[in-house]
């Protein structure tokens, strides 16, 4: 086997198979490494919109992920207290479908894409314990395989796609530029037999101080989502004693405002309770000397925004547009400005939103009169869910807020 690679990928699901199938495509020799075995499971929200549906096609594995069982969405329902934000995501692309497929099903189609290309090799179930370096620069990794036994691969550039708790990063020992804690506990499971009206639609709920998300997905069904305060100390307790009894009792009885309780007559959890109690919210470097990072290894924000595939993708793209058209070792600081840039304009704005959402504040007097505008006026809504796919900024939906508001007589703020 090869022990020199141009493109060592350390984390092989979303953010680390785009790399390596884009790298693939431009004959580059890339080792892929990855602790997990495939199929299986990780913590996601595992639900995508129209614009990386876009992605996807254009990486030609959007076919594969058609043969699931997912739906394709287009409606979404917001509902902040008692205000109902619903309408369909604006199309972007030409694209109009949104889906939410479990990453068992999802990682596997994508590294069957990666590994279909003659020049990148695949590694599963290898820990990564060092890097290997030439003065300050990277040049390899050293880990263990399946079989106990210690390598060493070398490469000119090793990626850190290795998620949230990134060993690559902290080998690296990286200071973040940005590091804020959430204020909640998140958990989710899988439930068959959950009503829901025809067709099928991605709803998010706060209700007060307390979140719920139910995305339709395969098998006919549904991941739902719940979110709490870490001050929910008796709650957590629970949840950390028997999580699959706590998930389905907080459903029934932390929802009467939407009546929940009335949708679960027949519902049935048939996976184990996943969940977070408190994590960070980060932004950090992502390049340097032999070395980078995508995907939540680089930034991780709030789930509650749905983004954390999209931007994996987006970033696995972004960073091989990068490496194909720079030399390597005289650009690097070229490459790094860029590749930096690109992932600050396009996640900076969801970034800032997803810090505001992660604390535990309830809405505002001010944000209720925004969401009754938004709910009663259907281009405010269009750019209201807009926000979330891209199709358009959120200091453009800002703007229409603005208009709205001095068209009917009123002052906003500035």
């Amino acid at each position: 086997m090869k022990k020199h690679y141009d493109v060592i990928i350390v984390g092989s699901r979303c953010a680390g198979s785009t790399l390596a199938i884009e790298l693939g495509k431009a004959n580059y020799n890339v080792l892929m490494l990855d602790q997990a075995t495939f199929p299986s499971d990780t913590n996601s929200t595992h639900t995508f919109f129209n614009n990386t549906v876009h992605m996807l096609k254009e990486l030609d594995v959007m076919s594969e992920l058609e043969n699931t069982s997912a739906p394709a969405i287009q409606r979404v329902l917001f509902q902040f207290d008692d205000i109902k934000i619903e309408g369909d995501l604006p199309p972007i692309y030409n694209e109009e479908r949104s889906y939410c497929i479990p990453r068992k099903f999802f990682d596997q189609v994508m590294l069957n894409k990666a590994t279909s290309f003659t020049t990148v090799t695949h590694i599963e179930g290898f820990r990564v314990k060092s890097l290997l370096k030439e003065s300050d620069t990277v040049v390899g990794v050293e880990g263990t395989n399946q079989a106990g036994q210690i390598l060493q691969f070398t490469a000119k550039l090793v990626v850190g796609a290795d998620g949230r708790n990134s060993t690559i990063r902290d080998l690296l020992k990286l200071t973040p530029k940005q590091k804020v804690p959430t204020d909640f506990a998140f958990f989710y499971s899988y439930i068959t037999d959950l009503e829901q009206s025809s067709p099928p639609k991605f709803e998010v709920y706060r209700i007060h101080d307390r979140t719920l998300v139910i995305f339709p997905t395969t098998e006919g069904q549904y991941v739902v989502f719940i979110a709490f305060p870490l001050t929910y100390k008796t709650w957590l307790k629970t949840f950390r004693e028997k999580p699959q009894e706590a998930y389905l009792e907080f459903l029934k009885t932390n929802f009467p405002e939407i009546h929940l309780e009335s949708r679960l007559t027949n519902a049935t959890v048939v996976e184990r309770v996943k969940g977070l109690i408190g994590f960070n919210n980060h932004w950090y470097p992502a390049m340097g000397k032999g070395w980078a990072l995508v995907g939540d290894a680089a930034v991780f924000k709030d789930p509650g925004v749905a983004q954390g595939m999209h931007d994996a993708i987006y970033g696995g793209r972004a960073l091989a547009d990068v490496l194909k058209h720079h030399d390597w070792e005289l650009q690097l600081e070229e490459m790094r400005e860029l590749y930096e840039k690109k992932l600050e304009e396009k996640f900076s704005e969801l970034f800032g939103l997803a810090l505001t959402l992660t604390k535990n504040q309830l809405i505002s007097v001010e944000q209720k009169m925004i969401q009754r505008i938004v709910s009663a006026n259907p281009e405010a809504t269009k750019q209201f869910l807009g926000m979330y796919n891209h199709a358009n900024t959120i200091d453009e939906f800002n703007q229409t807020i603005v208009k709205i508001i001095q068209a009917s007589g009123g002052s906003p703020k500035s």
